[in-house]
């Protein structure tokens, strides 16, 4: 695939993944109950991009943009820490609904902020080695 094309693919994530991802946190007042952040979590990572055409969760914008990008990024460090970032996210997955276990807002905002600061760095590296 051409660098053209990646870096489209990425630009891409990052509208879909990146910034669709932390929004809902974005919203919440500074005093959100639990409640309150349980649903922005599960809007983050079940909900994460709607359009016209339905819903995708976090997981399924992943998942279909390592189908797309497959070998593509092998060896590239950058990605390495991508890869992390989602992983570190996705894992919040299974407490959106346990209610016996509290959420830390402050953990759960840097765990989903790393996705799009990692993005972007995988998108300057590819703008680079253009």
């Amino acid at each position: 695939m051409d660098a053209d094309k990646l870096l489209d693919l990425l630009l891409d994530l990052d509208h879909d993944l990146g910034k669709y991802i932390v929004m809902p946190l974005n919203y919440l007042p500074p005093d959100a109950a639990q409640h309150q952040l349980r649903a922005a979590l599960g809007n983050a990572l079940l909900l994460t991009r709607q359009t016209v055409q339905g819903v995708k969760t976090a997981r399924e914008i992943w998942a279909a943009f390592c189908a797309e990008t497959a070998g593509c990024f092998e060896n590239v460090i950058v990605f390495r820490l991508l890869e992390e970032a989602v992983a570190g996210a996705l894992a919040w997955e299974s407490t959106i609904n346990d209610l016996g276990y509290p959420l830390d807002r402050v953990m759960i905002e840097n765990d989903l902020r790393k996705v799009p600061f990692a993005i972007r760095g995988l998108i300057e590296e590819t703008k680079s080695a253009r």
